[in-house]
């Protein structure tokens, strides 16, 4: 069980749109830790999406989020405190987004801690996100750029371009992705990644850009 508060809402008009703003929204997990933090959230809800009885929206904005990833010993997945299930029907929250027609996520920051390796706290800031979902949710668009510790990365670019309905039949998904990682550290990403078996990594560095067709 999770608790959420948050500090203040407003609701207004962005033309002939409702407007929702939301400040200090937080997530705690069942030990009352925070998990999820969002300075402000902006939401522009849609009409169409009312007239189908669902509440969706036009557009929204989250700004300064801060996440927490947790991986546990038994090397179990939690993200904001909520356990994921490998379970192929746990797609509620992830489809939901999918059927918004625009998420932004500005200067986020995202915690990953590893119990598993017994890791120290790997750390992102200034993370940004774009998510553009076409009319019919059979399109989405991405683009994610993110900066890490300048002693393990300058730079980090994800972009994708996907055809797909559901997360719960991923395999039928189609599409391309790009990723660039520029001035990457190889030897001081050793306490979250393992060189594969037969391979031992004494240092280097250097920098990876590929596009990749699924």
């Amino acid at each position: 069980q999770q608790t959420i508060r948050i500090d203040g809402i407003e609701a207004n008009w962005d033309g002939l749109r409702p407007h929702l703003l939301m400040h200090g929204v937080r997530v705690l997990d069942a030990k009352q830790d925070q998990v999820l933090v969002f300075a402000e959230i902006k939401g522009t809800i849609s009409w169409r999406s009312v007239l189908r009885g669902e509440t969706n929206f036009h557009e929204i904005i989250i700004k300064q989020p801060a996440l927490m990833i947790r991986r546990d010993v038994q090397g179990g997945l939690h993200i904001a405190g909520v356990a994921l299930q490998s379970s192929e029907d746990q797609g509620g929250f992830a489809d939901w987004l999918l059927r918004q027609r625009r998420v932004i996520i500005r200067q986020a920051a995202i915690f990953w801690h590893d119990e598993l390796r017994a890791a120290p706290v790997l750390y992102l800031d200034n993370v940004n996100f774009r998510l553009q979902n076409d009319r019919g949710g059979g399109r989405h668009r991405f683009g994610l750029q993110a900066r890490a510790p300048v002693d393990l990365i300058v730079g980090i670019d994800i972009r994708g371009d996907f055809s797909g309905i559901s997360f719960k039949d991923w395999s039928a998904w189609q599409g391309r992705l790009f990723a660039d990682f520029r001035g990457v550290i190889l030897e001081n990403w050793l306490p979250w990644l393992s060189p594969p078996n037969g391979y031992e990594l004494a240092g280097g560095a250097g920098a990876f850009r590929a596009w990749l067709d699924i």
